[in-house]
Formats: structure tokens, sequence, C-alpha cells
């Protein structure tokens, strides 16, 4: 029998918007630095999904090692190495460390994003980086949302059970420094926001309408000591 977190899992089949895997590819290129393209860094997707996101890094870095994280294989492809993990419990491949440690749309799925960074410290080699990307709770969208209806965009009655925790950017930035050997380095608020009531997006209609309150999402960038 399939557990909640299975069928939570199958649900969201870790697929975001292309805005989210934008700003992650940006991030990873400044967090390996110049020449990485013909470097061979260990690159893990944490809640890899279907894989659009692994397959992205497949082709904008050939030479990294890849592997994919998740409680269901959807990635059927033999370059990426599939390890099965639920994210709630302590992590069974810790063994394992990378270079850059990615965690897409995943942290306000779980029940204790504490928890969770302590996992991802443990398998993000020191030196590595650590880049997550969650719901921006900040934008008009969500503040009108949570003022009108009593919760966040994003965290509503069609979002639920797969989006309990949310975790704002003043939230993840106390969790990083509550765990020892991370520090923060950047959030960058992802111009992904949309016009409330409309499908439109700020960015689109109105240049220069970035940051904080025109963003859907947030990415950190973290370092591991």
């Amino acid at each position: 029998m399939e557990s909640i977190a299975e069928k939570n899992a199958k649900e969201s089949a870790g697929i975001s918007d292309s805005e989210i895997y934008d700003a992650v590819l940006e991030y990873l290129g400044k967090a390996l630095g110049q020449g990485h393209e013909s470097t061979f860094p260990s690159i893990v997707d944490i809640g890899c999904g279907t894989g659009n996101l692994l397959n992205l890094l497949e082709s904008n870095y050939p030479k990294a090692q890849l592997s994919g994280v998740d409680l269901v294989d959807y990635t059927g492809s033999d370059r990426i190495n599939f390890l099965k993990q639920d994210f709630n419990e302590d992590f069974q491949i810790e063994e394992k460390q990378f270079d850059i440690t990615l965690c897409t749309e995943v942290i306000e799925h779980l029940e204790n994003p504490r928890h969770f960074m302590r996992q991802l410290k443990k398998i993000t080699k020191p030196g590595g980086h650590i880049i997550i990307t969650t719901p921006n709770l900040y934008s008009i969208l969500s503040l009108l949302s949570f003022s009108i209806k009593g919760y966040h965009s994003s965290f509503g009655p069609k979002n639920y059970p797969a989006h309990i925790t949310p975790v704002s950017s003043f939230d993840l930035q106390n969790i990083v420094g509550e765990t020892d050997e991370l520090e923060l380095k950047e959030l960058f608020y992802i111009p992904n926001g949309r016009i409330p009531g409309t499908s439109k997006h700020w960015s689109k209609i109105f240049k220069g309408f970035s940051g904080k309150f025109f963003s859907d999402n947030y990415l950190a960038l973290i370092s591991r000591s």
C-alpha cells in the first residue's frame, strides 16, 4: 500500500516552472565559478520527480556526475544515478556527498524544515553549496490571499496535503543560521510573480517590477564550510 508521502510525491511529480529552473541554473553557475564547463562536479537533485531539472543539467553540464533523489523513480535515465529517500526521515544516503545539492520546491512539502536542512548539510561536501527554492510568502498575491482568505498563495485547500509548511525567506535565514557549517550567501526573488486575479506576470507587463513583492518563488544560495 502506498504511503501518504508517496501519493503526494506522485501528485506533484517534482515539476517546477521554467523561471524557477532558469534561476537554479544561473545560481548553479555562480556556485561552480568560472571554468565550470570543464569540471566534473557531482550534483544531486533532491526531489527530482520526473527529471525535468536533471534533463537540463545533462544538457548544460555533460561532464557532471548527476544523481536524483526522490520517493518515486521517474527518471528512466541510465546516466542518472537514482536514490530513493523519504525526506521526512533521516537520510540513508549520507555516505554519499555532493559538490552541489539542489532542492527545488521541496521544503514546503515536509513536516520539519530544520531537520531537512540538517540532512542536506550531511550530503553536501565541505566547500560545496546548497540551492533551495520555495514559494515566496511576501508576494503581493500571497499577502492578499492571506489577508482575504486566511492562507498564503500555494498553501490553500487545493494545495493540501502536498504543501504543508510555508517557509518565508526570514524563516529560511533563521534555519540556515541555526545549522552548523552553513551560511546563507544570497537570496534571490525569482521574477515570476503573478498579478492578482490574472494569469499574467508583473515582469511581463511592467518592466522593473521585481523583487520580494513581485515574486511567487525565491531562491537561497547556501554554502557549507
